[in-house]
This record gives C-alpha cells, sequence and structure tokens, in this order.
C-alpha cells in the first residue's frame, strides 16, 4: 500500500495497477508505437503487474523488511495468468524490481520461469524486454502518483518497434492530482479519471473509500 504524505488516506496496490493498467490502455500514437505484443494481453499484463499483492494489502511502501521485500517478490514471481503473454509481462515487472545479489536466486528462477513462457508464447524475449519499458514508465507514474507529493522523474522507452535508441519522458508531479508528461506518448490529448483511495485509521479492517481524482496532460 501507498501512504499518502499530504493526508491520512492509502492508496492499494490494486489502485495504483488500475491507474498503470490505464495508462498502457492509452499508449501509443504518432510518435510512439505500441510494444509489439497482442494488445490486451500487454494492457492486462501492466493492469495487473503487482497482482501478489492481493486487494487491500498492508505492505507499506518504502518500509517493508528485507523479509517482506523478498516475499513480496517471490509473489509476484509466481502470479499465474489464464492469459500467458499478460503472465510474462508481469514475470518481466518482477525481474526488473529484483536486487542482483539480494535476490540472486529468486532473479535467476525467475529468468528461467521467463525463458518457459517466452517459449510457450512464441515471442522472443527481446520483445518482451522492450515492452517492460513501458510498462515501467506505466508503473513509475501509478507509483509516485500514490504518494500525493511533488515528483520530478523520467522513465525512457523505445519510442518506435524498430529503435535501438530509448528515448526520456519526463514526469512532473504536483502532488495534489495533476500529472504532465513530455514528450507525450499517448492516443488522446488529455486523460483523467479517479483512484479509490482508504482512510487510514480504520484500513483495512473498515474500508472508508473517497475518490481521489487524476489529471495526465503534456
Amino acid at each position: 500500500m501507498f501512504e499518502s504524505t499530504r493526508r491520512t488516506i492509502n492508496f492499494t496496490q490494486y489502485e495504483h495497477m488500475r491507474l498503470a493498467g490505464i495508462l498502457a490502455q492509452h499508449w501509443g500514437n504518432d510518435d510512439f508505437d505500441r510494444p509489439e505484443l497482442p494488445s490486451a494481453s500487454f494492457n492486462a499484463g501492466v493492469a495487473l503487474h503487482d497482482l501478489g499483492f492481493g486487494t487491500c494489502d498492508e505492505f507499506a511502501i518504502g518500509a517493508m523488511s528485507a523479509v517482506e521485500r523478498a516475499y513480496t517478490l517471490e509473489r509476484l514471481m509466481n502470479t499465474e495468468l489464464s492469459d500467458r503473454v499478460a503472465e510474462t509481462v508481469v514475470k518481466h515487472h518482477a525481474l526488473r524490481l529484483m536486487d542482483d545479489d539480494e535476490h540472486a536466486l529468486l532473479k535467476n528462477e525467475c529468468r528461467q520461469r521467463i525463458r518457459a513462457l517466452a517459449e510457450t508464447t512464441q515471442i522472443s524475449e527481446a520483445l518482451y524486454q522492450r515492452a517492460d519499458a513501458v510498462t515501467a514508465f506505466c508503473d513509475s507514474v501509478a507509483f509516485h502518483f500514490c504518494f500525493e507529493k511533488p515528483f520530478k522523474g523520467a522513465v525512457s522507452v523505445y519510442p518506435r518497434r524498430e529503435s535501438r535508441q530509448r528515448r526520456s519522458l519526463s514526469i512532473t508531479m504536483n502532488g495534489e492530482g495533476l500529472v504532465q508528461v513530455s514528450p507525450w506518448p499517448f492516443d488522446q490529448a488529455s486523460l483523467d479519471g479517479y483512484l479509490l483511495a482508504f482512510e487510514r485509521e480504520t484500513y483495512p479492517s473498515t474500508l472508508r473509500a473517497i475518490q481521489v481524482p487524476w489529471e495526465i496532460k503534456q
């Protein structure tokens, strides 16, 4: 879960995933190609990239112990979906989060599973890796949004399917619902919606939800 730094509310990993999935659904325009994966499968993979946390998780991002962190990474790696392409997208996300030293054994196992899934889906690991850059971007926007604090950063992606070089996308947030992205990678002039957050005092035993609007524009 994400604890807002602005008020006493929590965002669940589930809601965080939902925002990332919306961004993946709208990815692509004249300047940025969609990943070379089946579109619905890619969207599902991004929308479920942290499914291992469950619906109303109690793991506070930024305050987990090493044991808890390893546990959550293993759960992410073990996520199984009927759509094997979407599952491979999820596992690539889990792999990216694993430390080379601290999670060496887990990371090796995750690589083996990805290799087997790539063979099953008959899609090269290289295409999954390129798509993972878009997953990382969508995840980053949704991740930092849920802390409700000002943020500036960047994530690089491959703008074209044939691109060998990545292109950096800047992300700026005011901490109050507005996100600006440049250059613009989406299929609409702006995007907006809301996430559900829950009052921290009673979470998760009693879910007192509030709607938190968000807007993403250039």
